[in-house]
């Protein structure tokens, strides 16, 4: 009897700690898939459009930050993403949420960035070393 008890208790506490539980992840998290895929082996120009109505910051993510004003435009030139994948930074010093809207011209490897508030909370722009650009 109470070895009945007993496997009735440990296979009801087994079940319940093993439910597996579904996680989903966070929405200012998620990585989008642009459609664009660059090309890896050539040098590419990746241009910031700051139509956020306030100065943002951007930057590599292993160097520091400058500054964009308001309707300016940057450019930053990569000899080659190949051989390491690229991670933009981009935000405002308030946090304000931002959206990004991307083109790309394939005959000159140039991937412009339209970056406006308001948007999904995009935080950078990832290259990695197969092309593929995602808004993070």
């Amino acid at each position: 009897m109470k070895l009945k008890i007993l496997t009735t208790v440990a296979l009801v506490a087994t079940l319940g700690f093993a439910t597996p539980t579904i996680l989903s992840p966070s929405p200012s998290f998620a990585q989008v898939y642009t459609g664009f895929r660059v090309k890896t082996d050539q040098r590419l120009t990746v241009r910031l459009i700051n139509e956020a109505g306030k100065p943002i910051q951007y930057g590599l993510s292993q160097n520091s930050s400058k500054i964009l004003a308001s309707g300016q435009s940057t450019t930053m030139a990569f000899s080659q993403v190949k051989s390491g994948a690229v991670n933009i930074l981009i935000y405002t010093q308030d946090g304000t949420p931002l959206g990004f809207k991307g083109s790309y011209d394939a005959e000159k490897n140039e991937l412009t960035v339209n970056i406006a508030s308001g948007g999904a909370g995009h935080k950078s722009i990832s290259i990695g070393t197969n092309g593929i650009v995602e808004a993070i």
